[in-house]
């Protein structure tokens, strides 16, 4: 299974391989903010809206990361191109997506998504481990 590591405050994301022969570095956003300490933030209300809140970045911890283009566990919409994470404790609908869709706790991926989506796709799948922030 492919192992991702996320640090949260930094942005990177780096990708392996499980047999070792791939590694991949990527540049993302989590949540409105990269900021550890906003992880406890969960998004409530319609976007838009004056009643709007804004969701922190993924929490910090170990998470499952599923085939790209699964049916994500908490159930929701089939996004073909997306990496379903989770369950995440405290949250629900996290995925790895290209960047250009509004996060607000998913892993929007800068740049090497498609290389990202690849590893993952040929390991079936793998783990996520986020530093960086804490749920409280």
């Amino acid at each position: 299974m492919a192992e991702l590591t996320y640090t949260v405050f930094s942005g990177q994301l780096v990708a392996r391989s499980n047999d070792g022969k791939a590694t991949v570095f990527a540049f993302c956003e989590s949540g409105y903010s990269n900021f550890p300490w906003d992880a406890h933030q969960k998004e409530h209300g319609k976007f838009g809206t004056p009643s709007h809140i804004r969701g922190g970045p993924i929490p910090a911890g170990r998470w499952k990361v599923h085939r790209p283009g699964t049916l994500h566990p908490d159930g929701g919409q089939l996004r073909p191109n997306w990496i379903p994470i989770g369950p995440v404790r405290g949250r629900t609908l996290i995925y790895l997506h290209p960047i250009g869709t509004r996060t607000e706790g998913c892993i929007a991926i800068r740049s090497n998504f498609e290389q990202v989506r690849d590893i993952v796709a040929k390991d079936i799948g793998g783990w996520l481990n986020v530093v960086g922030g804490e749920i409280v």
